[in-house]
């Protein structure tokens, strides 16, 4: 049977003392009870001093040199505690009963007196890494020796550390618990180790965001009682893995491996600061991989080493909303990506409050591309961003399905009211969202606003259905702007004009090199005047820019010869600057192809030529002959000509005599020439391109319908080739193969695939080893890289900037309805007008791939929205007799400033806390758009659950709250 009789300690540090008087105290010196008649006093038999009898209740052998032999004496729990250990079957019993930690992990251990609920007892305390456990001994006697569970603290769950009474042997520890705040009291004359082991704990798991755990813990407790903290080693990634792994203890959630083998890549080997969550396997939660998001974006909350957190087309309905948590505390993120997500995008609503709360973000680039944003969203992004105290680098809203009073209700509310930080913007894209006039009008006046004090150097307009006149007028004032994009928009003859003003403006002004133009409809002179116009200027500024190089876009126009020949002629009689050219999806003749080739040759000044999906026609013998003769008359004769697309549309017996004539081409560095029907003589010709090409750099041929020999034939050939660096893998042929081939040959075929593959590598390896450049398949890419200091505001003159415009009377149906707020327009009596009407343009459809909109429900206006005559080529007046003008509209009320705290880390913390009681849940269902927004539920404040741990999980998981916003106007005031 085992025993349960304490051991004794031999490095116990007791010597025998006197024993003090009976008169020496009236109160225990442990529990400071005061001594009465029926609470006599004890004398400890160890240290001798007073206590009670409950506070002197255990008995222990002592050793020989206090001279009480073999028998068993009373002693305080101090000495108790000291003289008697933890033994091993008590060890292995913990083991079993600490959650989630290991024992041998433990900082502190020892025998305390705990007093919780009223209750006194003696546990065995034990401080983890991650909780504080109290383990109740088995009474004596006891047959078996069986630990029990009092209770276990996690560290998050800590609200403060104080005195009791100014007694240094007791420490008061308050904490939550089922969202109550508890307190319980530790008696024990190591109080000062207890309190250093718990700050130790603590630190290690903070993150590391917070400069001390007194921001966080109310540490109360005087300087006698505070030992020195020594300095910890952060983790890796500034921690994150400590702080992940405590989240995930107090979540009662799995540690991920593949979490953490990630975060040890990003930081070790790849020493990158963006976390990328599409690069952790099991990110989509259909697999066995999965892991919960929650304890990560909760361990991004404060931490300072990632400065950029993106995730891209997951199905996961918690995403949105928790990563965009992150943003409510964190402090260094500058780029935040949340694309293409198909469910959850309602949890984007809070995304705008979240930087609205936290006023020290550092955020600079917004990718919310691909996502539909409601309402709320754009009312919250748009109070952000007029809130923000730096410089916003690049914002992105592509495809979000903005409807016009959106676009409108972002750009004045938004960009407008904060000129300082939105001039700073480098990349705007807009595209495939609703603009139309009123949007125009908007866009016009942030130009004209930002004037010379823009940084725009890309504005993506496509598919916005815009009133180009105004827009374009402003664009050609923007000093840096370079890249223009605006591809599936219809132009009227007016709007043609100011494209051309602005691609033609001074060098002084801007100099515009890429232009985007497709599926625009262009008739053919347009065209010839919009490249003509763009090409010649640029030449006349060629001296004065280095390496200049325009990139034009005029694909999918239904461009024919009409078109291509006059431009072929202004090529060949005016010299111009270096150009890339896309005229894919177009339909010319073989007639017209060679002599736009010609032309080519003779200007010779073309470095990228894009002709996919043509499809000519053949109007001649030999047709086709002629133009393979042409273009490789180009090639071979145009030295700045590197990059060639031929990308589906080509017969493959052109392909098949283009190859086999750019067999010595000397020039060329990329050719694409996917999605041809090659065939056998195809694939023929392609070997033998391969083996006798000494200039090609990348190619790329995916989805050629080659045979399984055909491709055994091109990876043999491909040995003798030392210049190839770049053949991505053929993934749709491979794809098609699975389906057609027996297995043998399918083995066969990814073989040589990766036969293929080596030889890249080894080319790559050899031209590394020579010092010659590598070719980098992504040097086009020309996305804002990662912010890494604070952009800070631009200072824009007072002069040019706009007042605020009350839009709640065209944001909301409901609020012309209910006669809330009203516009001048509405009020105003009758009034002479003069209107200038246009002719309506012409709807423009959707991309492939979009969805059609939803048109915004129709208002009910006394007077109909009016468009200036400058929008118009043509104008017709009517004036109506009218009454006296209409008074001026009154002011906006104006609302007094709120005396705003300054934000350190403990006040954000408190918040936080505070939040943590008040959020409220949210439907999982996206609320209509065109309804006005819900009356606010009430809230109740508590200062019961303002731990950390608890306000991490309910921050991100039920948080709906975060203030009560009081800025007007708003989209939600009706």
């Amino acid at each position: 049977m085992a025993s349960n009789s304490p051991s004794l300690s031999d490095s116990h540090g007791l010597t025998p003392q006197k024993w003090v008087p009976d008169t020496a105290s009236d109160v225990c010196l442990l529990c400071e009870a005061a001594f009465t008649v029926t609470r006599r006093r004890h004398h400890c038999r160890a240290c001798g001093k007073l206590f009670c009898a409950q506070c002197s209740i255990n008995r222990v052998k002592l050793p020989p040199e206090f001279g009480y032999g073999d028998s068993i004496e009373r002693v305080c729990f101090e000495c108790f505690s000291k003289l008697s250990v933890i033994t091993d079957e008590e060890t292995k019993q913990s083991e079993h009963l600490i959650v989630g930690e290991s024992i041998a992990d433990y900082l502190y251990r020892g025998l305390v007196v705990l007093y919780d609920d009223q209750k006194r007892l003696e546990p065995i305390l034990i401080i983890a890494k991650y909780r504080i456990f109290f383990f109740k001994r088995p009474p004596p006697g006891a047959k078996k020796i069986r630990l029990e569970s009092i209770r276990n603290i996690h560290l998050y769950n800590i609200l403060s550390l104080s005195h009791v009474e100014n007694s240094p042997k007791r420490l008061e520890i308050a904490f939550v618990e089922a969202k109550r705040e508890k307190h319980i009291i530790i008696a024990s004359s190591e109080i000062p180790n207890i309190v250093l082991n718990i700050r130790k704990a603590y630190r290690a798991i903070m993150p590391k965001g917070i400069p001390d755990d007194r921001e966080v813990i109310n540490i109360d407790l005087p300087n006698a009682m505070l030992l020195p903290v020594p300095p910890l080693d952060v983790g890796l990634a500034g921690g994150f893995t400590d702080t992940y792994k405590a989240q995930c203890n107090y979540l009662g959630v799995e540690v991920s491996p593949e979490v953490l083998l990630y975060i040890e890549d990003v930081t070790i080997r790849e020493n990158s600061f963006d976390f990328v969550m599409n690069d952790i396997p099991g990110v989509e939660g259909k697999n066995k991989l999965f892991w919960d998001m929650l304890p990560v974006t909760t361990a991004l909350f404060q931490n300072n080493f990632f400065k950029s957190v993106s995730i891209d087309a997951v199905d996961r309905k918690d995403a949105p909303e928790m990563i965009s948590g992150i943003m409510t505390f964190n402090k260094t993120i500058t780029r935040l990506s949340i694309t293409n997500m198909q469910s959850g995008t309602a949890g984007l609503d809070d995304l705008g409050l979240a930087l609205k709360k936290n006023t020290d973000n550092a955020l600079q680039v917004l990718d919310l591309s691909g996502c539909r944003l409601t309402g709320i969203c754009v009312e919250n992004l748009a109070i952000a961003i007029a809130s923000f105290k730096h410089g916003l680098t690049a914002l992105y809203l592509a495809n979000c399905r903005l409807r016009e009073k959106q676009s409108v209700f972002l750009l004045k509310q938004g960009l407008l009211k904060n000129l300082g930080c939105t001039s700073c913007i480098e990349e705007l894209d807009l595209s495939y969202n609703r603009l139309d006039a009123e949007g125009s009008q908007a866009l016009n006046q942030w130009f004209t606003d930002m004037g010379p004090s823009s940084h725009l150097r890309k504005l993506l307009l496509s598919g916005t259905q815009m009133v180009a006149g105004p827009v374009l007028r402003s664009v050609s004032k923007l000093p840096v702007l370079h890249t223009l994009i605006l591809s599936h928009n219809k132009f009227d003859p007016l709007s043609c004009q100011c494209v051309c003003s602005a691609l033609s403006a001074p060098p002084t002004v801007s100099i515009i090199t890429t232009v985007s133009l497709s599926n625009c409809n262009f008739a053919p002179e347009v065209f010839v005047a919009l490249a003509s116009s763009l090409l010649d200027s640029k030449a006349r500024v060629e001296d004065s820019a280095t390496n200049l190089c325009v990139r034009l876009n005029f694909s999918s126009n239904n461009l024919d010869d009409s078109a291509i020949v006059p431009f072929s002629e202004f090529l060949n009689k005016t010299p111009t600057c270096n150009f890339e050219l896309d005229l894919s999806g177009n339909c010319f003749t073989d007639r017209g192809l060679v002599q736009f080739f010609t032309a080519l040759k003779t200007n010779s000044k073309v470095t990228s030529l894009i002709l996919n999906n043509m499809n000519f026609r053949v109007t001649q013998a030999n047709g086709e002959r002629q133009v393979v003769t042409a273009l490789q008359d180009l090639a071979d004769n145009t030295p700045s000509l590197s990059c060639l697309s031929l990308s589906s549309g080509w017969s493959g017996p052109f392909m098949a005599m283009f190859l086999e004539s750019m067999a010595n081409n000397t020039i060329l560095k990329e050719l694409e020439i996917s999605n041809n029907v090659l065939g056998e003589l195809g694939g023929r010709a392609l070997g033998h391109f391969l083996r006798w090409n000494k200039s090609l750099v990348m190619l790329t041929a995916d989805n050629v319908q080659l045979s399984p020999s055909a491709w055994h034939s091109v990876s043999c050939d491909i040995q003798s080739n030392t210049t190839i660096q770049w053949f991505p893998f053929a993934w749709k042929e491979y794809d098609q193969s699975v389906n057609s081939c027996i297995p043998l040959f399918l083995e066969r075929l990814r073989s040589n695939f990766i036969q293929i593959q080596d030889v890249c590598v080894k080319n790559r390896d050899a031209a590394k080893a020579a010092g010659l450049p590598i070719w980098n398949p992504k040097a086009h890419d020309s996305n804002v890289k990662i912010p890494t200091p604070i952009n800070p505001a631009v200072v824009v003159p007072e002069e040019t900037t706009t007042k605020p415009v009350d839009l709640r009377a065209s944001l909301w149906p409901a609020a012309r309805a209910t006669g809330d707020s009203t516009t001048p327009a509405e009020t105003s009596s009758c009034t002479t007008t003069t209107a200038s009407t246009s002719p309506p343009l012409a709807p423009t459809p959707p991309p492939p791939d979009e969805e059609p909109s939803r048109s915004p429900p129709t208002q009910t206006s006394s007077s109909p929205v009016v468009e200036p005559s400058s929008f118009t080529t043509t104008a017709t007046t009517s004036t109506t007799t009218s009454c006296a003008p209409p008074p001026p509209p009154p002011p906006p009320p104006r609302i007094p400033p709120r005396n705003v705290p300054v934000q350190t880390t403990a006040n954000i913390f408190d918040e936080i806390r505070q939040f943590s009681l008040d959020s409220l849940h949210k439907n999982d269902e996206a609320p209509d758009d065109d309804a006005p927004l819900p009356p606010k539920r009430p809230t109740t404040s508590s200062s019961s659950c303002n731990n950390m741990g608890s306000m991490l999980l309910n921050a991100v998981s039920k948080r709906r709250e975060f203030l009560e916003e009081e800025e007007a106007p708003t989209m939600s005031d009706s």
